[in-house]
């Protein structure tokens, strides 16, 4: 298995669930790795580039898909795998470009994983 596959294997990723442009942003950062010419500002570079990839893949990527012959329709889960994977992007570059606002990330996502629903009516 070769370290690609390692990597990708590790964050339970696959190169099928890459768009082309993340593919290329990818390997560029991975040939970067390799003559060891990676630094800050490059891997913010190539954040930016995957991040812009992946919003490009979000607007082409129909929000809703239909189920139930046609009848109805709902959020489509490429949509929401997308938007997920955009919103671990975005908080990668927080901590890459600003630690206080990557903490604020953390925090709000705490607070949110600790609140229960409200129940009303009873």
């Amino acid at each position: 298995m070769s370290m690609t596959d390692d990597l990708l294997k590790k964050y339970n990723v696959s190169m099928n669930d890459l768009t082309p442009d993340e593919m290329e942003s990818f390997f560029n950062l991975l040939k970067a790795t390799e003559t060891r010419e990676l630094d800050l500002p490059k891997v913010k570079v190539y954040l930016r580039d995957l991040i812009t990839a992946l919003e490009r893949e979000i607007v082409k990527t129909d929000e809703w898909e239909p189920y139930f012959f046609g009848m109805f329709r709902r959020e489509s889960r490429k949509h929401l795998y997308l938007k997920a994977r955009l919103n671990n992007y975005l908080t990668l570059e927080d901590f890459v470009t600003s630690p206080e606002r990557a903490r604020r990330v953390l925090e709000e996502a705490t607070e949110r994983l600790g609140k229960k629903p409200q129940v009303s009516g009873l």
